[in-house]
């Protein structure tokens, strides 16, 4: 009995490491904050004084742009490739044109009314300008800034867009190019396509090597009922980008609440996907502040929320993000309030150190992912994921820190908490990792690690009473605290027809910590861990007036490069200092927009009579900390513990077996000499 105990120890620690077959492949991150501008430095600028004795600058004003632009509002030939500063107000002029390569144009005090930008050149720069927008600009694609040039810069603008009803409006649009950066913008955007036309503050559409970097996009928009199966069926978004092979999406700030001034009633599906990649292979999306809210859906009023939702791609890195959700809506089995949605086909997508929160009164899910249009392979791995939502018994009346319809998932060392309104009831479907609304075809997962609190008996639910398979799955050496039930092993339940499934050295918390080993950490993580991040291309803004500015400007060329720091004072260039994606609760939720803390996380007419625990994220020690500082949920570099135990109690059964052996031998031989 002792050797067979001991054997089945040694078998445990065989199918600890396990892992997915071909999951290896591809999982290396190169340089993924590469675009994160930490190489900028506005260094060696000349003043005012000089640029504006320089034969290369010009300074165009109210009374004399027209020295400079044609009767078509295009730049003459002859002012291209210079340095143009644009002062004072420009009202009503239509759109600006850039023809010529390497233009760079600046603000002095500048305001464009209702005048737009058509950039179709190459290494165009805007910089410091601010835009009041309240007009469609048919004959701009759109858009107030419409670039198609490649390798084009779009630093420190300000925009305000109060679009006009049922039209398309778009504040910058980027399309059929490559290198574009959007850099340290800020932009106020109230839409009004109720039931026709689209609003995008920001849209890239088969914009390659893309770099949106440290902005800040207020957007005030309505719900909309969406056409599946293609890129433009999201009608609305803070930011949308499609096709955009190598999209960096790095350390923004993106709120986004509804507007129902002239909401259309009887809308199905009211939607709204607030930051949405579709078809972008190859994406980081790092650092970024995302909170949507909705104060308008009612209690028992049906909406469908997703702060950031993927379609479509493969090779997507999800680091380090803090996603926010908030909305009274929600009724049985409709309404969605979900941090993150990954629609299939889509491979090696990784997510990892982010921080998921969401309150509804309906289905309410932190990651959801389904393979319906075809194959899906993610890896979720530390990340912090606390859900109330409105459970019920119907399929669809789901509540779950990850719902998973995937085909080949790594769920690691994740700490989730979901609850429930009104307290769970019998058959209430709240899971804290789940796949239980089917898809075709076999699932393989490896859940290890986690930490997981429900408020009923099941903490992982895969398959169960669906028609598809889940095989070779290992749920292990997780915590499973449950709110009826001994929790542990027994609150793992895994049905259907499937085979060679490892439940095994689940616990309910009560006798140890679980630490994932070294062993378990998949290459791209350890890649990311160390610091494998890169430089960044860097933009020379060597030729902006930036005062008397001797600072260092953006960031020092070290370490991640995560932060905008210059330490100038010039009047020309604005740096933003606070865009560090490093606050749990975005900047854009100040007085003006309303705060993550307000009481109506806590009591009112929500309904939620238990958000005051979940909205703190668990009020646990994992809580306090947004991902990019403490990460007290992040992976140790320990051995995991219990396979320590494991292999001193395999080496102490041999000892036994050994012991009982010598024993047994010296007693037959005191037999026989009494004999």
């Amino acid at each position: 009995m002792v050797l067979i105990f001991g054997m089945s120890l040694i078998s445990a620690s065989t199918n600890d490491n396990l892992t997915m077959a071909g999951a290896e492949n591809d999982l290396v991150i190169e340089d993924i904050n590469t675009e994160s501008y930490s190489s900028l430095n506005v260094l060696g600028v000349q003043s005012q004084d000089e640029i504006e004795s320089s034969q290369d600058s010009y300074i165009i004003n109210q009374r004399n742009y027209k020295m400079y632009f044609d009767n078509e509002g295009v730049l003459k030939d002859e002012y291209g490739s210079k340095i143009l500063t644009f002062n004072g107000e420009f009202t009503d002029k239509g759109v600006l044109t850039i023809n010529s390569d390497n233009t760079k144009i600046t603000g002095r005090n500048t305001l464009f009314n209702n005048t737009v930008f058509n950039i179709k050149a190459n290494g165009v720069m805007l910089t410091n300008l601010k835009f009041v927008l309240n007009e469609s600009f048919k004959n701009n694609a759109n858009a107030g800034i419409y670039v198609t040039g490649d390798n084009v810069t779009v630093y420190n603008i300000d925009m305000t867009y109060d679009t006009p009803g049922d039209v398309d409006a778009i504040g910058v649009y980027s399309y059929d190019n490559t290198g574009f950066k959007l850099i340290n913008s800020s932009f106020n955007y109230i839409g009004h396509a109720f039931h026709n036309g689209r609003n995008y503050p920001v849209l890239l559409y088969y914009s390659d090597n893309a770099n949106i970097y440290g902005n800040s996009i207020n957007s005030t928009v309505p719900l909309r009922e969406i056409d599946h199966g293609s890129f433009y069926g999201d009608k609305i978004a803070s930011f949308a980008a499609g096709y955009s092979q190598n999209l960096q999406f790095t350390s923004n700030n993106v709120y986004a609440d509804i507007n129902f001034g002239e909401y259309q009633n009887g809308v199905k599906y009211p939607t709204l996907s607030s930051v949405y990649i579709y078809a972008c292979d190859n994406a980081t999306v790092n650092k970024n502040n995302i909170k949507v809210e909705d104060l308008y859906t009612r209690k028992n009023s049906a909406n469908y929320l997703y702060a950031l939702d993927v379609h479509r791609l493969n090779n997507m890195t999800v680091v380090e993000n803090n996603i926010d959700v908030f909305t009274y809506g929600g009724y049985g089995r409709d309404g969605t309030a979900y941090p993150m949605q990954i629609t299939g086909p889509a491979f090696n997508l990784k997510v990892a150190y982010n921080y998921l929160h969401s309150i509804s009164n309906g289905p309410n899910i932190g990651i959801y992912s389904q393979n319906y249009y075809g194959p899906t392979q993610i890896d979720i791995i530390s990340n912090f994921i606390n859900i109330t939502g409105k459970a019920g018994s119907d399929v669809y009346e789901l509540v779950a820190g990850i719902e998973v319809q995937d085909s080949n998932d790594r769920i690691l060392n994740n700490t989730i908490i979901v609850d429930t309104v009104g307290g769970y009831k019998a058959g209430d479907r709240i899971y804290g990792i789940s796949y239980s609304q089917g898809t075709n075809g076999n699932h393989k997962y490896d859940i290890k690690y986690n930490k997981v609190k429900v408020p009923g008996p099941i903490a992982i639910s895969l398959n169960q009473g669906l028609e598809s398979t889940t095989s070779d799955t290992n749920v292990m050496y997780n915590i499973l605290v449950t709110g009826i039930g001994e929790g542990g092993d027994k609150a793992v339940s895994i049905g259907g027809t499937g085979q060679n499934n490892i439940v095994r050295y689940n616990t309910n918390g009560a006798d140890t910590i679980r630490h994932m080993s070294e062993r378990d950490i998949p290459s791209w993580l350890k890649n990311y861990n160390s610091g494998g991040n890169g430089n960044g291309n860097g933009v020379d803004l060597s030729w902006l007036n930036t005062g008397n500015n001797a600072g260092n400007g953006l960031g020092n060329g070290e370490g991640s490069g995560n932060s905008l720091n210059g330490k100038g004072q010039g009047n020309g260039l604005t740096i933003k200092s606070n865009v560090n994606g490093n606050n749990i609760n975005p900047s854009t939720s100040d007085a003006v927009r309303g705060d993550a803390n307000s009481t109506r996380y806590t009591h009112g007419e929500s309904g939620i009579s238990i958000a005051s625990a979940s909205s703190s994220a668990g009020s646990g020690s994992s809580s306090s900390s947004s991902p990019s500082e403490s990460k007290a949920y992040e992976i140790t570099k320990q051995i995991q513990e219990l396979d320590e135990i494991n292999y001193i109690q395999t080496i102490i059964g041999i000892i036994i077996v050994l012991i009982l052996l010598i024993i047994g031998y010296k007693e037959k031989e005191h037999t026989k000499e009494e004999y």
